[in-house]
């Protein structure tokens, strides 16, 4: 399994995850809440502690957007985001940031990218996918169900072969004689109400040629596929997750324990955000939500307990959420998470507490690369924490 792409569609499934609602209603581009200008003031006047270790600065041409960082080797990085021209650009390095190339750029907006190779790339809009097979010369169109506005792409996820993925997305349907004679959330409708949004996963064994769907029958939306392993699936929703165990053929509602779980979250009629997720092995998989929330499987999924309560970690709410926009387990004990008031919090006991880290340093990215090496990125550099 190559779990560092698969876990990176979801950072920044869980990173944009606040925008999503308007993005499907409108059709339009908005910005994502990123305080971009404050972070870049707060660490500027601010020497690095000894774990820190400047790696390099991102194109200039993208450090005042919403941009994103992937890790994919030692040496092999990328950023995505929206240049000073309103162009959305993907740049690739090979040295570790000593020199970028502009690998792709395009007028639409670009929801993600997953990089398989240094050749074969799949980029994808709202209602578009295109990839690319000769390292950027060339991109194609590769249709999908939810092309032309029939629905949204929230994610696109391969096995390392690149032949078997899964789409994750909605598609728009109109409603039933029960939906018409009642009421359903405008999260789950286009923008004048006339159709209902139904989430979807679709699986591809051909490299996008066709697509067969798999989960859908569900108001909400699927915002990705976390890929454990060729059987191990698990599809992220707005509020929870299905499992997987034979490739996508079957899903099923992950169970929460009621003897450790909080009735907020047991309770169908609360609407409580996930919010970050890391699967170490398969005893360790935590999956967050708003609050600070975090519970924990040791069954690759199957079952789900509470570990960490809303409230329990002091986020300074008056900057951002108080929830984990990010966390990355270098081992099944030692965690790093980034809050949504942008600081660094560490846990040494698996996640059951967190104490903050580098001051009122802030940043916007944290990323684990096995075995031994972790990034953060803050609002224009990229760095290497020793631990």
């Amino acid at each position: 399994m190559n779990r560092y792409i698969a876990k990176n569609i979801l950072l920044t499934v869980f990173l944009f995850h606040i925008c999503f609602s308007s993005f499907e209603s409108t059709k339009s581009q908005i910005s994502i809440y990123s305080p971009l200008l404050e972070i870049k003031k707060q660490n500027e006047q601010k020497s690095l502690p000894d774990e820190l270790q400047k790696a390099c600065d991102v194109p200039k041409s993208i450090q005042e957007s919403s941009f994103f960082v992937k890790v994919l080797s030692d040496n092999f990085w990328s950023a995505q985001g929206k240049s000073v021209q309103d162009e959305n650009e993907i740049w690739v390095t090979h040295d570790a940031g000593k020199t970028w190339k502009l690998f792709h750029k395009t007028n639409d907006y670009l929801r993600n990218y997953e990089i398989l190779s240094s050749q074969l790339v799949w980029s994808w809009a709202l209602d578009y996918a295109e990839k690319t097979s000769d390292g950027g010369t060339t991109w194609e169109r590769v249709p999908t169900p939810l092309d032309e506005e029939k629905g949204v792409i929230h994610s696109i996820d391969f096995l390392p072969d690149g032949k078997r993925g899964w789409l994750a997305g909605g598609f728009y349907r109109l409603p039933t004689k029960e939906e018409k004679n009642g009421t359903f959330p405008i999260n789950q409708s286009n923008s004048d109400r006339t159709k209902v949004f139904e989430g979807v996963v679709y699986f591809t064994s051909d490299s996008g040629k066709s697509w067969k769907r798999q989960l859908t029958g569900y108001c909400f939306r699927i915002y990705g596929v976390f890929i454990f392993d060729e059987k191990r699936l698990l599809a992220f929703t707005d509020t929870t997750a299905y499992l997987s165990e034979n490739s996508g053929k079957n899903w099923q509602l992950i169970k929460l324990k009621k003897n450790c779980v909080s009735a907020d979250l047991l309770d169908e009629n609360q609407y409580i955000e996930t919010r970050g997720f890391d699967a170490y092995d398969s005893k360790n998989w935590w999956l967050g939500f708003a609050g600070g929330t975090i519970l924990k499987s040791t069954d690759a999924g199957k079952t789900w307990c509470e570990i960490l309560h809303c409230g329990d970690v002091d986020f300074d709410t008056s900057f951002g959420q108080s929830s984990f926009d990010a966390f990355e387990f270098v081992n099944p004990k030692l965690g790093y998470g980034i809050g949504g008031d942008t600081y660094m919090y560490k846990t040494e006991d698996g996640g059951l507490s967190w104490k903050r880290i580098f001051g009122n340093m802030r940043f916007r990215q944290v990323s684990f690369l096995k075995p031994d090496k972790l990034f953060l990125v803050d609002g224009e550099s990229i760095y290497r924490l020793s631990f």
